[in-house]
């Protein structure tokens, strides 16, 4: 709707809000979608970005890849194929650091009890030395239930266990960290002075695994997002060792940019602890399902294990 200088061109004299907004004069045209995330949107003439002059931002300040929608605004229909841009080529988007492969579990678990849970369907033995563990053994009904959402006070509860048992499995010279008792001092007024979880969640914030939602408040029922499980899993990592994980300058995600967690997901991801959901994506705000837990625990033991701070599991 103008010029590459920002000239309207006659007869549509859209105002700045109309561009940055991307509203579209009419029901129909082509709308430029910019970004890694396609989050930003301009409008662009019925005719198309093909004719020069016709775009709210001139070709050579679009320095980012595009992808060119087709349609109304209401019911946009994505071309056959995105149209990139300036720097970024097609395939290029996702960052060039490769995630590096998950840490081989055999090894930790080999010696755990055998443990098959009728609702699940793959990462079988995970799970089954997750429930070896003691860290978790599932439902009263047999199940594991590798779909479900994990609780923040669950997950608390979860990781204490995951610390208690390495400095449970350690080996002679590894100076891990032994976690705090609870000392009765309950700092957070939305957990329950009875709950399951209480002793777990004021020992993590003994140890600043977690800081809260709020200095006094915890949400010990809201899910907990992938991007949250790495800071966890990184602030659990340096309390037991003084250091947390570090992947440098490695970027594996093109997803958590700017996020909270990214420092995290990255560290915990350069370990194979953390994988992604797709190539280039971790999927930060998801919630950690039951199975996905699973995953990022034994894979954290097994890097200990690997690295000869623990003992297999059910070694000696």
């Amino acid at each position: 709707n103008a010029t590459t200088d920002g000239t309207p061109l006659p007869g549509t004299e859209p105002g700045t809000d109309d561009c940055n907004g991307a509203a579209q004069l009419g029901s129909g045209g082509v709308k430029l979608v910019t970004g890694p995330s396609f989050s930003t949107t301009y409008a662009v003439q019925t005719d198309g970005i093909g004719d020069a002059g016709r775009t709210c931002i001139s070709i050579e300040e679009a320095n980012f890849p595009c992808a060119i929608v087709i349609g109304t605004l209401a019911g946009e229909v994505q071309a056959s194929a995105p149209i990139y841009f300036g720097e970024a080529e097609p395939g290029e988007e996702p960052p060039a650091d490769e995630v590096p492969p998950a840490p081989e579990t055999e090894t930790f678990c080999a010696e755990a009890e055998d443990t098959t849970y009728p609702d699940v369907s793959s990462n079988q033995d995970v799970i089954s030395c997750l429930a070896a563990s003691a860290i978790t053994e599932g439902y009263a009904d047999g199940t594991f239930r590798p779909g479900v959402p994990v609780r923040r006070d669950q997950m608390a509860s979860f990781l204490v266990r995951l610390g208690d048992l390495a400095n449970a499995l350690e080996v002679e010279g590894a100076e891990l960290q032994d976690l705090p008792e609870y000392s009765g001092v309950n700092r957070f007024t939305d957990v329950e002075a009875d709950s399951a979880h209480v002793e777990a969640i004021n020992r993590l914030a003994d140890m600043e695994v977690t800081t809260g939602t709020t200095p006094v408040t915890f949400d010990p029922s809201a899910p907990v997002s992938r991007g949250q499980m790495t800071t966890f899993i990184n602030r659990l990592q340096n309390f037991l060792t003084g250091e947390g994980f570090d992947a440098g300058e490695a970027d594996y995600f093109n997803d958590d940019d700017g996020t909270t967690h990214e420092a995290n997901i990255n560290a915990v991801a350069s370990t194979g602890v953390a994988q992604g959901t797709d190539v280039g994506k971790f999927s930060p705000g998801n919630p950690v399902l039951r199975g996905q837990m699973a995953s990022f625990l034994v894979r954290y033991l097994a890097v200990h294990e690997a690295a000869g701070n623990i003992t297999p599991l059910g070694a000696g």
